[in-house]
């Protein structure tokens, strides 16, 4: 039910902070298992990585990081003026910046 309802609602999913969210807590997760020596779900919990081979949760941040700045870079190519891309790029890299300052205090 859980993998039905993650498939259904991850390739519309576009709240980077949410997912980066996710997958600190899986990750969390595992390691609490594993320090308890509790590995059933260790194949299940393993899924977000599946496609990618690496398990590695840095490597999926990375991932995630760029896509973010891709898209934010596509959309600053939807204004005409190359200043006005500049001003687009600076303010939502400063709202990224403010918002995960915030949350880290």
């Amino acid at each position: 039910m859980i993998d039905e309802h993650f498939n259904a609602i991850l390739p519309n999913f576009f709240d980077a902070i949410g997912l980066m969210l996710m997958i600190r807590i899986t990750h969390q997760q595992q390691l609490i298992m594993s320090r308890r020596r509790v590995p059933c779900l260790d194949s299940y919990l393993d899924k977000l990585n599946v496609n990618y081979g690496d398990g590695q949760l840095d490597l999926n941040l990375e991932r995630l990081r760029v896509a973010v700045d891709d898209l934010l870079v596509k959309l600053a190519r939807m204004f005409s003026r190359p200043k006005h891309q500049t001003i687009f790029l600076i303010n939502n890299y400063d709202m990224i910046l403010a918002v995960l300052e915030e949350e880290i205090k």
